[in-house]
């Protein structure tokens, strides 16, 4: 199946912000996906202090840590939330440019943070990530790509696809992409270059 390109994927982020007043926290957690190449998991672990996000120009997230909500008969204190190393046990370094930093510095003075100064979180405090499968189907529907579309598989981790090939169309060296995604040659080449 085909991925979004950046506009095709900026567009339904624009389209999933439209759905509701809940739905619209999720326009920055979704474009840290586009446009910074981070894992839904690694979004969800973003803290306050691990952005550098100027008044003007390019900003940097220090990725350190996942979250995930696998339930509470999966983890070892009865938690929904379960936090931990990245999926690849990397810590990097990563870029943001300067639409996201606004948009990210918007996100922060319209909504509160979440536990312990997480930088997305749903209106209880919670991971985001539960309602946006629902929210990205809909959004789909509503833009026309429903079945037989080529982009009717298009979901959350897809725009991290979408990011990679931007970078790679774009001239961005491969080991960069690499480094920004937290991957090996061998993983960006075989599963990200579209």
């Amino acid at each position: 199946s085909e991925i979004p390109n950046v506009a095709e994927a900026w567009m339904l982020i624009d389209e999933v912000a439209r759905i509701s007043v809940e739905a619209e926290r999720m326009r920055g957690y979704l474009a840290m996906t586009l446009f910074a190449g981070l894992r839904p998991s690694e979004v969800n672990a973003l803290r306050v202090g691990d952005l550098d996000l100027p008044d003007h120009g390019w900003g940097e997230a220090r990725v350190r840590k996942s979250r995930t909500n696998p339930g509470s008969k999966f983890t070892d204190d009865d938690s929904p939330i379960a936090e931990g190393a990245t999926k690849t046990n990397d810590h990097r370094d990563v870029p943001l440019p300067p639409r996201l930093v606004l948009l990210v510095r918007a996100h922060l003075a319209a909504y509160p943070c979440g536990p312990d100064s997480t930088v997305f979180a749903n209106s209880n405090g919670g991971l985001l990530n539960g309602n946006i499968a629902r929210s990205l189907t809909t959004a789909k529907t509503r833009l026309g790509w429903g079945s037989g579309h080529a982009l009717e598989n298009t979901v959350h981790y897809t725009l991290r696809h979408s990011c990679a090939s931007a970078l790679l169309d774009a001239g961005v060296p491969e080991a960069v992409v690499a480094q920004r995604l937290g991957h090996s040659m061998q993983t960006l080449r075989a599963v990200y270059w579209h």
